[in-house]
């Protein structure tokens, strides 16, 4: 794997300078099961690597009688793991939990 900067924003005013700064030059970490391979396998060499995890926003999981709304960063595990999606959302629950296995549903988002 080739050499990069990782940075960690704290919220989302800063990820979005942050993407702003670097361009195209920057990935997106969130669950990074692909970015990591793609990494490995030079197929993606990004100069930074920028983890949204810290990012409030988007790690919710907002559920209202009439919508879900999943933020980027939010784990496959989290989704499922939630019993009113679980009911309210059987296809959303049948994609999730077809993604690797547990260890892997924990950490792809």
């Amino acid at each position: 794997m080739h050499d990069f900067d990782y940075l960690s924003p704290p919220n989302f005013q800063e990820l979005s300078r942050m993407v702003a700064d670097y361009g195209c030059q920057a990935r997106l970490l969130a669950g990074g099961t692909d970015l990591i391979v793609n990494m490995r396998c030079g197929r993606d060499r990004p100069s930074v690597v920028v983890d949204t995890k810290r990012v409030a926003e988007l790690n919710q999981i907002k559920l209202s009688r009439t919508r879900l709304v999943v933020g980027a960063s939010v784990s496959c595990r989290r989704i499922w793991e939630q019993p009113e999606i679980t009911q309210r959302f059987p296809a959303l629950i049948d994609s999730v939990t077809l993604i690797g296995g547990i260890p892997i549903q924990s950490r792809a988002s």
